[in-house]
C-alpha cells in the first residue's frame, strides 16, 4: 500500500450539497476502477474529535491523469477543512484499497444500485469501461432524492456505451424529468436484468440502502459471488 502526498487542482460544487476535489494522479500510484484511499488533511483547520481521515472511492478511471472524489458537505470537522482547501495545497492518501472492480469478462452483465454519493465507484468503472470501449452490458439505477441531489447525472444519462442504461429513481414524485419515481424495487431490478445467473451485481449507498438492495438479491436467488457492496453507512 502506497502512501502520498497529492496535490488540489480544483474544487467544485457539482451538485446540490455535493462537491468534488481533484487532483494531480501521481505517476507511481496505480489503481483499479473501483477502488478507494484512505485521504488525510495535513493540518486540518478544523477538528471534532472525530479522525482527520476518510476512506474515499476514487470517482476518476485509472487512465486519467487526475485524481476525483465526490462528498456531500457536512459540519464535521475533516468536511468543512477540505471544503477550505486552496489550489495547490496538499493532502495525504494511503490505498489503493478494496475488491470491487469490473469482471475479468467482457460477456459478464454489470448492474449498479447506487444511492446519492454512492455513485463515485460506479463512475470510475463506467468511465473506464467508455475509456477502454469495454462490451460489457452495464445498467445503472441510481436513487437520489432529487434531480438537483444527482451528482453527475447529465454525463451519466448521456455516456456514450455500446450496451449501457442509465435509470434515474427520485423519491421525490415532484420531478418532472425522465425518471422512475419511489425507490430502486425488486421488478425495476428484474427489468435491467437480463441475465440474473450471471449479473454482476454492485451496490453502494448507506448501511440501510445496501441492506435493502441485498435483500431484494437474495429474494430473487443471486448467488453471494455475484454481489459485491460497499456500504459507506
Amino acid at each position: 500500500m502506497q502512501e502520498l502526498k497529492i496535490k488540489l487542482i480544483s474544487l467544485k460544487e457539482i451538485a446540490e450539497n455535493t462537491m468534488q476535489y481533484d487532483f494531480v494522479k501521481p505517476k507511481e500510484f496505480k489503481f483499479k476502477a473501483g477502488q478507494f484511499v484512505v485521504l488525510d488533511i495535513i493540518n486540518p483547520k478544523y477538528t471534532d474529535g472525530r479522525p482527520t481521515f476518510r476512506s474515499l472511492s476514487i470517482a476518476s478511471s485509472p487512465d486519467e491523469e487526475i485524481l476525483s472524489f465526490i462528498m456531500r458537505n457536512s459540519n464535521s470537522g475533516f468536511k468543512k477543512s477540505i471544503k477550505e482547501l486552496k489550489i495547490g495545497d496538499e493532502v495525504l492518501i494511503k490505498g489503493p484499497l478494496g475488491h470491487m472492480s469490473l469482471p475479468d469478462s467482457e460477456d459478464i452483465p454489470v448492474v449498479f444500485l447506487v444511492a446519492g454519493v454512492g455513485i463515485t465507484p460506479a463512475l470510475s468503472m463506467t468511465r473506464f469501461a467508455k475509456n477502454k470501449n469495454l462490451k460489457n452490458s452495464i445498467r445503472i439505477l441510481y436513487a437520489n432524492r432529487t434531480l438537483k441531489s444527482s451528482a453527475c447525472f447529465l454525463e451519466l444519462k448521456n455516456m456514450d456505451l455500446s450496451n449501457y442504461k442509465f435509470v434515474a429513481v427520485f423519491s421525490d414524485e415532484k420531478e418532472t424529468c425522465d425518471c422512475i419515481h419511489g425507490r430502486i424495487n425488486k421488478n425495476l431490478i428484474l427489468k435491467n436484468s437480463a441475465n440474473l445467473e450471471k449479473t454482476q451485481f454492485y451496490i453502494v449507498g448507506t448501511s440501510g440502502f445496501a441492506n435493502a438492495m441485498k435483500g431484494i438479491l437474495e429474494e430473487l436467488e443471486v448467488k453471494k459471488e455475484q454481489i459485491n457492496i460497499d456500504n459507506f453507512g
